[in-house]
């Protein structure tokens, strides 16, 4: 199951820094005008302590951890 969350909202409120914070990258932040036209799109990866538990109860071929896709996309001035 592929999770994708939006992360949208009104200019200059901390979307672009927000999605930096949740995937790592280093999209480009600032207040300068064409900001918020650009649409980001970064992936994290999802830890979690069971599955490394059942790969070595199991040992499966591959371990694919969870993912979260975040797409972080201004809305035009109004």
């Amino acid at each position: 199951m592929n999770v994708v969350s939006a992360i949208t909202g009104l200019p200059y409120v901390g979307k672009t820094t927000l999605f930096n914070l949740l995937t790592g990258a280093h999209a480009t932040t600032g207040t300068f005008a064409g900001a918020e036209s650009e649409t980001n799109v970064g992936v994290a990866k999802v830890p979690d302590r069971r599955v490394e538990d059942l790969a070595a109860l199991y040992r499966p071929k591959k371990i694919t951890h969870a993912e979260v896709m975040y797409r972080d996309i201004g809305l035009a001035h109004a």
